[in-house]
């Protein structure tokens, strides 16, 4: 019998909607243009576009007491705070429980799409302290931003990228970045570790981060600061840039945390 990406209960699994089933319900009665959906096949990587009028793709990775009860949790806390930007595009100052709250949705998918792959980043230690506690993996950096759809457009974006270096040298990384977009709003996750024990060792914990011009744009949310977070941003992300977003860090920083 198959297990729970999870809570590791040998059971059977139950399907885990790819965009949350919320979203389906709340875009349902909206008919204008079919959805152009992007997802990657966990073993392949290869790239698959699709349309449909409805996101209802579901994986099936966890069982039915983890996917109707703490995640069910998760995605209920997530669409208080998304619903109206996705379904409106609604003005909204974040409070920091709104911006934890995007976080474990985007962290929850994260972990799912990272476990249908015959790799995975993540360790099952730390999907069952997520499980368990909501406990957050080092080194995690989250982004949020705006999309600007032509007109009649939708789209959905479901893709993970896990990246290891082909020789074990000092400083090299292996990299997980997992991009979530539906209609106007796109949630980017990123996590690095060190491929050397030795570099990890003497650095500490790596951290991705992007280029300080783009906060205008993608929000950097995760881990939480000071910083006021309002929504819209200042800058909106191009329909024609977007399936650049999953493949943008090309050129990683390196920082000691």
């Amino acid at each position: 019998m198959p297990q729970c990406a999870f809570c590791d209960r040998n059971a059977k699994l139950t399907g885990e909607h790819l965009f949350a089933n919320w979203i389906s319900k709340l875009l349902a009665d909206s008919t204008d243009g079919h959805y152009e959906l992007t997802t990657v096949d966990p073993v392949t990587q290869e790239i698959k576009r699709w349309k449909s009028p409805r996101l209802s793709h579901t994986m099936k990775s966890v069982c039915a007491e983890c996917n109707n009860g703490w995640m069910s949790e998760i995605d209920k806390s997530a669409s208080e705070i998304l619903k109206n930007i996705i379904r409106y595009q609604s003005p909204v100052s974040f409070l920091r429980s709104g911006l934890e709250a995007i976080a474990a949705f985007t962290l929850k998918n994260a972990f799912v799409a990272d476990f249908q792959s015959e790799r995975h980043f993540f360790s099952p230690r730390q999907r069952r302290q997520f499980q368990e506690s909501l406990q957050f993996p080092r080194g995690m950096q989250m982004w949020l931003g705006a999309i600007t759809l032509a007109k009649r457009e939708r789209s959905g974006i479901y893709r993970a990228i896990y990246s290891k270096p082909t020789r074990i040298v000092a400083n090299a990384m292996e990299t997980y970045v997992f991009t979530w977009s539906v209609e106007n709003v796109v949630l980017q996750l990123a996590g690095g570790r060190w491929a050397d024990v030795l570099t990890a060792s003497r650095r500490g914990w790596p951290r991705i981060s992007q280029d300080k011009s783009l906060d205008d744009t993608l929000l950097p949310f995760w881990p939480l600061g000071d910083v006021r977070f309002t929504w819209p941003p200042k800058f909106h992300i191009s329909h024609t840039i977007l399936e650049d977003i999953p493949t943008r860090f090309t050129n990683i920083v390196y920082r000691g945390q």
